[in-house]
């Protein structure tokens, strides 16, 4: 894989404002009708697409405007995708392991078991393929806080459909981290993630989420794995976030044999979607220069 610019991978500039024109779609997978949230960019042919899950109590509107994926992608020609999770939370849980609290809200909404949002995402993906909306060599998961949970199952058990992994708020659970062996792949498993040193809900340093529903890895963990699961080598370049504030910095490993591999850390920072830079040309700036 090439050697990619530190300056264009970690973040580009947004252009004047677009008008993204988002709607809403549905797809049946296992009899269950699922709905999620679609920006196509103006064009013909299949595009890069990044596929973004919402947080625990969240919704496929709120991701979609606490990103802004859609107003970088119409600028920049990339498919904005925003899956909807039944009861607003995922299925990050082996069979049998879900929390009460999860299954009653899934039994709430109607949902007489948990649901397979593992097939769920695969379908989607499938589905955008076959009408050629999507590439199917650049198609991105991203995740906010259990969002990111879920897209790093979807790593864990869909290694191939994905050119490339971005949390915010997230790291690797401990309900997917013991059984999470993907074989590395030429085209590797690109990855980012953004976190804050403050953050309550999911510990930078690791530990029980705020509901004590799971444990998650430490930023330094999960940059272990990933550093070792994309083969790289050396010590990461590190440095200030470029269009960020003073409390942004990176480390970005570019010796990799599939992929590079970032972590941006905002000291101080909470839980959330960080808005400086702007997450959409964040995310964007970091799998725009992965080509394959």
């Amino acid at each position: 894989m090439r050697r990619i610019l530190l300056s264009l991978v970690l973040f580009v500039m947004a252009a004047p404002a677009a008008s993204a024109t988002p709607v809403v779609a549905h797809i049946t997978v296992g009899g269950t009708a699922r709905n999620y949230i679609i920006d196509v960019p103006p064009g013909a042919g299949a595009k890069p697409t990044i596929i973004m899950l919402h947080g625990l109590g969240d919704t496929a509107v709120s991701a979609m405007q606490g990103t802004k994926l859609p107003l970088t992608g119409e600028q920049q020609g990339f498919v904005s995708v925003f899956p909807a999770g039944i009861a607003k939370q995922w299925n990050v849980f082996q069979q049998g392991q879900a929390p009460q609290a999860y299954v009653q809200r899934w039994q709430n909404a109607g949902s007489a078991n948990p649901p397979d949002d593992v097939g769920f995402i695969k379908a989607l993906v499938t589905d955008l393929v076959a009408h050629n909306i999507t590439n199917p060599k650049r198609v991105y998961i991203a995740g906010v806080s259990a969002g990111g949970f879920m897209a790093m199952r979807m790593m864990c058990e869909a290694t191939p459909l994905f050119a490339g992994v971005a949390l915010y708020s997230a790291s690797m659970p401990s309900t997917v981290g013991p059984t999470c062996h993907p074989a590395p792949q030429p085209i590797g498993m690109p990855f980012m993630a953004l976190k804050g040193t403050a953050d309550h809900n999911e510990p930078y340093t690791g530990g029980w989420v705020l509901d004590h529903s799971l444990w998650v890895w430490s930023a330094q963990r999960l940059m272990q794995f990933m550093t070792t699961l994309d083969g790289c080598h050396g010590m990461p370049v590190t440095g200030p976030m470029p269009g960020g504030t003073p409390q942004e910095h990176f480390a970005r490993w570019n010796d990799c044999s599939f992929g590079p591999v970032a972590l941006v850390t905002v000291t101080g920072g909470g839980h959330g979607i960080y808005q400086v830079p702007p997450p959409g040309p964040t995310v964007w700036g970091f799998f725009k220069p992965l080509h394959r």
